[in-house]
């Protein structure tokens, strides 16, 4: 089981770094030899960032990722790299990429030094927060886009690091036109929100005018009130449901933490990660996977779970009216 799991997160996040296409002007003939590529490109790379011309350098490390996904130092001369564009938040995903095929290695050296590194730009990260109103969340077909990628829910509400620059963020539903929201000019090391109130007014037919002498269409009958278990408080609950999930599966991962590190502990391994043998060093690393996976899914659980309570409580019992929220922090533009 334990292996599985490092198999899998060492895949996941191989394939992270190694989606990026490198540059044509890397490219090589399908008949060479993969390695002898990799270390062409790492040399003309690692010369590069001497020089300081990052720009250059980093297409050909994807390149390298891409090539010898095994490849540790290259991941992390990656990580380096993204530091020198001023990618910061693109470089702690490279290292802890890195750490993660560093563990299912079974390198724990290297492990170290890129959890150091990760680290180490904590501080100096860019945060952006994306906040939807209840109104919004409820509409049906919602879809919303941070710089063109799809945006989970589990991300609605949460700090996530960026690169300092401008950020958008596209939001539309079924009926409503798209409405382009800017986090505009974020800096390394401070925060910044994004909030969704409203969408634009639901698209209507343009009304052709009737020639006379004829009837005049009947005007539209008033709108009805909404049901009880209307889309808004369904909505509502399949968001609380998957927020219980959600801290189910992390109180589960919990246990499997507390379970890892007392058989570390029977192993002999002391309260400073010191651990006399591979078996107990293997159960402690264990631990800290779970403890991983269990802080995530309570962090997107709890979400989740407030999400839901907020959308079920706030769901209209009447006809529709759309009050827009105000003095929010940033407000969206056509």
């Amino acid at each position: 089981m334990v292996n599985l799991l490092k198999s899998l997160a060492a895949l996941m996040v191989a394939f992270s770094i190694a989606v990026a296409p490198a540059s044509a002007a890397f490219a090589q003939t399908s008949d060479s030899d993969p390695k002898t590529q990799a270390s062409a490109l790492f040399v003309e790379a690692t010369s590069a960032m001497e020089k300081a011309n990052f720009a250059a350098a980093c297409p050909k490390l994807e390149a390298v990722v891409r090539l010898i996904p095994d490849g540790l130092g290259a991941k992390l001369a990656l990580g380096d790299c993204y530091v020198g564009l001023g990618k910061l938040a693109t470089a702690q995903r490279a290292y802890v990429a890195a750490g993660a095929s560093a563990a299912a290695a079974n390198n724990p050296t290297r492990q170290a030094q890129a959890q150091r590194k990760a680290d180490e730009l904590n501080s100096r990260l860019a945060r952006l927060t994306l906040t939807v109103s209840p109104e919004v969340l409820a509409l049906p077909n919602l879809q919303l886009t941070r710089n063109g990628v799809p945006i989970s829910t589990a991300e609605i509400g949460i700090p996530i690091a960026v690169d300092a620059g401008t950020h958008s963020v596209t939001a539309s539903a079924e009926g409503r036109p798209l409405k382009t929201f800017e986090a505009l000019d974020v800096k390394d090391g401070t925060s910044a929100s994004i909030v969704i109130d409203s969408l634009p007014a639901e698209l209507k037919r343009s009304e052709t005018k009737a020639p006379e002498g004829l009837p005049k269409a009947p005007s539209a009958a008033p709108p009805a009130e909404h049901p009880f278990w209307g889309p808004q408080r369904i909505a509502g609950l399949a968001l609380g449901i998957g927020g219980l999930a959600g801290l189910g599966v992390g109180g589960a991962f919990a246990g499997l933490t507390k379970s890892a590190l007392d058989t570390s502990s029977e192993l002999g391994c002391d309260d400073s990660g010191e651990c006399p043998n591979q078996a107990a060093l293997n159960e402690r690393e264990d631990a800290l996977l779970y403890a991983h996976v269990s802080t995530g899914t309570f962090i997107a659980g709890g979400a989740l779970l407030l999400t839901g309570i907020i959308v079920f409580a706030t769901a209209p019992s009447g006809p529709v009216v759309s009050v827009g929220a105000e003095g929010v922090a940033l407000r969206g533009t056509f």
